[in-house]
Formats: structure tokens, sequence, C-alpha cells
């Protein structure tokens, strides 16, 4: 996905909590968050390889963080890809027949464990808003709690949950989206998507590590202007 807009959904994601206080709290913890076809939020890569047995072992960056993609649309696996500071690995869904009738599954891990799932669904159901596909996303998967409004543009039209306190709670998005697909354009239509995501522990670590990345890189590179000679 797209760094700015994720970057974008981030703040967004904490300016909702700061800002919006509601009245019907999701009690379900991060011990607690639901299963995501075989996939949940904290699942360590070897169970992950237990559930899906042609799972592979995939490759993390520097700050170990490791991404992969998971579509029908790929013919073949490509691992432990370099695309600037990520790794991604993509995986062809023939390999999971669990899998196959999804459009695409997006997973991330740190330091080996899940800490974001997101699975996009084919647009074969009328749905007739993203409410109504959130409020039976809410009854599948026995979350309480009232949704508030993410976004809805070109890109997405998507609902925020979040469940649990803000330290070790974990947020669910929800709604319609257009999925991270290599052949991606802006003509395809908007699917259905199901997102998990531990927030502070994941996504807020992954953040934090970066910018300590960026620090080191930065005082390193003005010890090498110091000690510069022509």
């Amino acid at each position: 996905m797209n760094i700015a807009i994720r970057l974008t959904t981030l703040i967004l994601v904490v300016l909702l909590h700061l800002g919006c206080n509601t009245s019907q709290p999701c009690t379900v913890t991060l011990e607690q968050s639901p299963e995501l076809r075989g996939f949940r939020l904290g699942m360590p890569l070897t169970d992950i390889q237990k559930r899906f047995s042609e799972f592979p072992s995939v490759s993390a960056n520097q700050i170990g963080v490791a991404t992969v993609e998971i579509s029908p649309e790929y013919i073949k696996n490509v691992l432990n890809e370099p695309r600037g500071d990520e790794v991604i690995s993509l995986l062809s869904a023939s390999s999971f027949p669990e899998l196959n009738e999804l459009k695409h599954v997006h997973l991330k891990l740190l330091d080996g464990r899940l800490i974001e799932i997101t699975v996009f669904y084919p647009n074969d159901i009328k749905w007739q808003s993203a409410d109504e596909f959130v409020q039976k996303t809410s009854d599948a998967l026995k979350l309480n709690g009232a949704w508030k409004p993410l976004s809805d543009s070109d890109y997405s039209n998507s609902r925020l949950l979040q469940c649990g306190d803000i330290v070790k709670g974990f947020f669910v998005k929800a709604g319609f989206q257009k999925p991270p697909t290599e052949s991606s354009s802006s003509l395809e239509p908007k699917l259905p998507y199901v997102e998990l995501q531990d927030f502070m522990q994941g996504e807020m670590e992954v953040f934090r590590r970066k910018k300590e990345n960026e620090e080191k890189a930065k005082r390193e590179e003005e010890k090498r202007k110091e000690t510069f000679k022509p």
C-alpha cells in the first residue's frame, strides 16, 4: 500500500482516538482479537507455517519488519524482494486453497509476529453501503462498540473501531478499499475489506524504530562530515 496513504491513515487513527471518545467502547482485548481466514494478531511465523503448510520463511528488513502479499494474481512466489526500506514477499494464493476465493491478503510481521492483517474479499455481494458491510463484520467477528467514519473518497470508504484500551488494544478497519495489487489502477473498483492492526505495540513500535534508525544515520553522516579530509 502507498506509504503516504498508510501514514495518513495512521495519523487519522491517532486523531480520532484523541479527539473522540466513543460512548460505546469495544471491550474485546488484543488477546481476544478475532481470526481472519486463519490469521490472528500476535501469531508467530512458526504458527502460520503450521496453519498453512506451504507458507515459506520470509525475511525482514533491518528493523524487523516483514511484509507479505498473497493474491491469485501472482503466478509464482517472489520471496524477500527489497523495495526501498521494505522487504516484500509476494505469494501465489494457489498454494493456499483456503485463501483462493479471496482477492488479496496483506500481512505485516514485526520480529516474526503478526501486527497487521488485511483481507480483501470479492465484490460479489451487493452491499448497500460501507456501513452495512461494517455491521455484518461486527456481527460475524463478535465485536461490540461503535464504529467511527475514517474516510470516504475515491480510494476508500472506511470505518474504524478501537478495541480495548489505547495501549494494549487493537484497531479494526473495514469497508471498501482498493487492494494494493501489482496491477492495480485508478479504474479498479473498491473491494470489501477488513483490517486488524496492533497499533501501539506494532505500528508505533515500527515508527519508533524507523525514527531511531534515521537519527543514527544522521549522526553517522555528521561524523563522516567532521572527519572528511580532501
